[in-house]
C-alpha cells in the first residue's frame, strides 16, 4: 500500500502548518481523511478550529459564522492540488 503524503499550506503565512498522511477520500477527492504527521498550525488558528466545532456542537450559529471567517483568514489548502480546506476538524 502506497503511503500518500501531502501538505497543508497556510497561503497567509506562506508556509507549510501541516505534513498529513492522507488516509483516505469521499466525495470525489472533496473530503479528506489524513493523519497529522508534522504539526506547524499557529496555536491561534488551533484555538479557533477547536472553537468552530464547539459553538457547532452548542448550536450558536451566528458565532460559528464569526469563527469560520476568521479561519478562512488563514487561506489553507493541499499543497497536491490546491485544494481549499473548510471544516477542519482535529480529532486527537
Amino acid at each position: 500500500m502506497d503511503v500518500n503524503i501531502d501538505k497543508i499550506i497556510s497561503g497567509k503565512f506562506k508556509k507549510v502548518v501541516a505534513e498529513i498522511e492522507v488516509k483516505s477520500f469521499k466525495n470525489d477527492g472533496i473530503e479528506y481523511n489524513a493523519l497529522i504527521i508534522k504539526n506547524n498550525f499557529p496555536i491561534k488558528l488551533l484555538m479557533l478550529i477547536k472553537k468552530f466545532h464547539e459553538e457547532v456542537d452548542n448550536f450558536a450559529f451566528s458565532i460559528v459564522d464569526e469563527v469560520e471567517r476568521e479561519i478562512q483568514l488563514y487561506d489553507l489548502y493541499i499543497e497536491s492540488n490546491n485544494s481549499k480546506i473548510f471544516h477542519l476538524k482535529m480529532i486527537e
